[in-house]
C-alpha cells in the first residue's frame, strides 16, 4: 500500500534593517552573516554605531 505523497515550500525571509553598538568611538565596522544550511550570504560592510541595511535575504 503507497501512501499520497505531497510537497510543501517555505520561503524564508529575513529582513535585517538596522542595529545599535556601544562602542568608545565612530571607527567600528559591522556586517549580518546569514547561514541556512549550506546557503550563506553576506550584507555590505557598514561603518560607525548605528549601521543600516537595506539588504533583503530569501
Amino acid at each position: 500500500m503507497s501512501s499520497p505523497t505531497s510537497t510543501a515550500s517555505l520561503l524564508l525571509c529575513v529582513l535585517v534593517k538596522s542595529g545599535k553598538i556601544q562602542a568608545l568611538d565612530n571607527e567600528c565596522y559591522s556586517y549580518v552573516i546569514l547561514k541556512i544550511d549550506n546557503v550563506k550570504s553576506t550584507t555590505s560592510v557598514v561603518k560607525g554605531q548605528q549601521p543600516k541595511w537595506e539588504q533583503e535575504f530569501y
